[in-house]
């Protein structure tokens, strides 16, 4: 099982766009991935769990990722959350 935190950087926080490609990056592998916002913990693969998420600038994602890629797939959603989430330039 591997863990991480990532704060979102964007004053947007999460919304429609970024969320549809950060599902589009999870569903690519076989993993099962999880991401909590407080005490809301959803599916990463599913565009209206991370909507639900509501996730604003300043708050912390963890996410929680276990299965036969999970190496992977930390490296991929952790570059898929700081290019849609991370601080603008």
């Amino acid at each position: 099982m591997r863990r991480f935190s990532f704060v979102v950087g964007r004053k947007e926080g999460l919304h429609a766009r970024p969320a549809a490609v950060i599902t589009q990056e999870a569903e690519r592998f076989q993993s099962r991935i999880l991401i909590r916002c407080g005490s809301r913990k959803l599916n990463g693969k599913s565009l209206m769990g991370l909507l639900a998420l509501k996730a604003a600038c300043g708050e912390t994602l963890e996410v929680c990722i276990e299965g036969p890629d999970e190496e992977k797939a930390e490296q991929g959603m952790r570059q898929i959350l700081a290019a849609q989430l991370g601080e603008q330039a």
